[in-house]
């Protein structure tokens, strides 16, 4: 990769562009018009919208194709007015799903998850790229059991770690074999990993926008099983919270207790056919490596197996976790669902329902369906449990709606001045970071010296070989370091440190060291080191230890860790 100025197309900035050797034409020269990263984002931003407005179109017109089979189908069906459903007594068992948050106004749906995630997350990235179905958060916990495993396993991915990871070279140990293997891994390890954190902290922000109480007349009594992680249930209907069975686990923590988990994941068994063995592609790499390629990809298949694992929801083990609260439900007779979607990773909790009844025959069962998709899940549904429909009753929740509050709360917006990135020894110069425009000011007369866009992910900059160099540090999905050197008394670009196969920043990286005419970055067992003239390599090789030799320089490794 390589870094050089280009100026805007349509605005006339001047900005600073990366190229990988591969992008480069023949010719030398770029066949596109450049795009400084404002216009690229607008232009960006321009055609998310006509495909946002498209899509949108097409799911409104699939919305109502939708809408009319619903109201078909319901035909069949006894349906009674939502107001209508009012138990008599406590011996009633109500089944809340995510629904029932969702109409009190709370922004519970996966779809909020991902927007909270942000479009730059690596635990968003990893399960929209290697998960399979094409809507990964229509049904969330089902995509969990579908990661596309030849992705990350395939005997060329495998062969490109090994050759990254130089696991090839005679030199190489077992660190580097299982640092190719862990690399190979990561999508669903970053999913497994990161996942239950990121979805307890959203969880743990969400809360009720409504005075409104549409259910009012449902709740009389009984108990809940409910399958959400908050206590609305409680704060919004005054059920006692003795009465309440959380399921998959409640966000409250108990005092004298440590949180709960928040059980989330696919079922037993859901995901094994994505380990089944595929048709081999016809694969790049020599038949002298193949053998060595199957073996390592074998150990990539158990590592995915591993985190798999992490994302398996036992039902029976849940179930049993919580047998004292289905062993209290012999005496009802009447089961209430409001807001569940009735999908298969849940039908064994309505099998133990069912089967802790006293009486299953003489049992009223009480439907909300939000749409057509609830009411197919739910004829699925009765015909695995025998349910007869004669004792099934449905009642729509598509028309509940509720008035948000409103907020006379004011956001006081102040401006800050960024702290510069850094000033040179002598004082005479100072980088500023606006946005992602990059400045390097003449700290006595406050002109700008030099000034270009930069690429995103510029967080630090540093001067050194006696205040004749810059480096400018970028983290993100494309890591880097930038050399600006002064050329007949001004700043200007002079390259970028090349890395190929892999970034320079790396969680490996131990040291970074600099003299007046290179710096080298130390890992574990690699040491490489770079002109500060022009950013040119001039030594890279394996060492085992390097971290611990002896090497020569000021020592500025804090600049480029994370």
């Amino acid at each position: 990769m390589y870094a050089h100025e280009e100026k805007c197309s349509l605005c006339g900035t001047t900005f600073l562009r990366r190229i990988y050797d591969a992008e480069i034409p023949s010719d030398k020269a770029d066949v596109t018009k450049p795009l400084c990263p404002e216009c690229r984002a607008k232009e960006r931003e321009r055609k998310e919208r006509e495909r946002e407005e498209r899509e949108k179109e097409i799911r409104r017109k699939k919305a109502e194709e939708k809408r009319r089979e619903f109201v078909k189908r319901l035909k069949a069906w006894r349906v009674v007015p939502i107001e209508d459903i009012r138990p008599e007594d406590d011996n009633v068992l109500y089944i809340l799903g995510n629904g029932f948050d969702l109409m009190h106004g709370i922004e519970s749906s996966y779809y909020d998850f991902r927007d909270c995630l942000g479009k730059h997350s690596s635990l968003r990235s990893a399960l929209e790229t290697y998960i399979t179905v094409e809507d990964v958060w229509a049904d969330f916990e089902n995509a969990l059991a579908h990661f596309d495993i030849e992705a990350m396993s395939s005997e060329d991915i495998v062969d490109m770690w090994l050759d990254i990871f130089d696991v090839y070279n005679e030199d190489s140990g077992a660190a580097e074999y299982y640092m190719a293997v862990e690399a190979a891994a990561q999508p669903i390890q970053t999913v497994a990993t990161e996942l239950p954190k990121r979805f307890r902290k959203w969880v743990n922000t969400l809360a009720s926008n409504t005075a409104d109480r549409p259910l009012k007349n449902m709740f009389t009594g009984g108990k809940v099983l409910d399958f959400n992680y908050t206590e609305f249930v409680e704060e919004l209907y005054g059920v006692p919270k003795e009465n309440v069975c959380y399921i998959h686990g409640c966000r409250v923590k108990q005092k004298g207790k440590p949180p709960e988990p928040l059980i989330l994941g696919h079922l037993l068994e859901a995901s094994d056919e994505g380990f089944e063995p595929k048709t081999r592609q016809k694969s790049r790499i020599s038949r002298f490596r193949r053998a060595f390629v199957q073996t390592v990809r074998e150990n990539v298949i158990d590592w995915i197996s591993g985190y798999d694992e992490y994302l398996t929801k036992d039902t029976a083990k849940i179930i049993a976790a919580h047998e004292e609260f289905f062993a209290g439900l012999g005496k009802t007779d009447k089961v209430i669902t409001v807001g569940h979607s009735f999908s298969e990773t849940d039908r064994d909790y309505y099998s133990k329902v069912k089967s802790s009844l006293d009486d299953p025959s003489n049992a009223r069962w009480y439907f909300g369906c939000y749409g057509l998709d609830d009411l197919l899940n739910l004829e699925n549904l009765l015909e695995i449990l025998e349910i007869d429909k004669s004792q099934v009753t449905v009642f729509c929740t598509d028309a509940v709606s509720v008035t948000p509050l409103q907020s006379d709360a004011k956001t006081a917006v102040k401006e800050v001045k960024e702290k510069p990135l850094c000033r040179s020894n002598d004082g005479k110069w100072t980088v500023l970071k606006k946005g992602n425009d990059l400045m390097i000011v003449d700290s006595a007369t406050e002109t700008v010296d030099y000034s270009a866009t930069m690429p995103s992910g510029l967080k630090r900059a540093v001067f050194c070989a006696n205040d004749s160099c810059l480096l400018t540090v970028m983290f993100g999905l494309d890591p880097g370091v930038l050399l600006f050197r002064k050329n007949e008394g001004h700043w200007a670009l002079a390259g970028e440190f090349a890395c190929n196969h892999q970034h320079l920043l790396v969680s490996r990286l131990c040291r970074v060291l600099v003299t007046d005419d290179d710096i080298t970055f130390v890992y574990n067992n690699r040491i490489r080191k770079y002109s500060l003239l022009d950013g040119s390599l001039i030594y890279n090789k394996q060492k085992i230890g390097a971290r611990n030799a002896h090497y020569v320089g000021k020592d500025i490794t804090e600049t480029f860790s994370r």
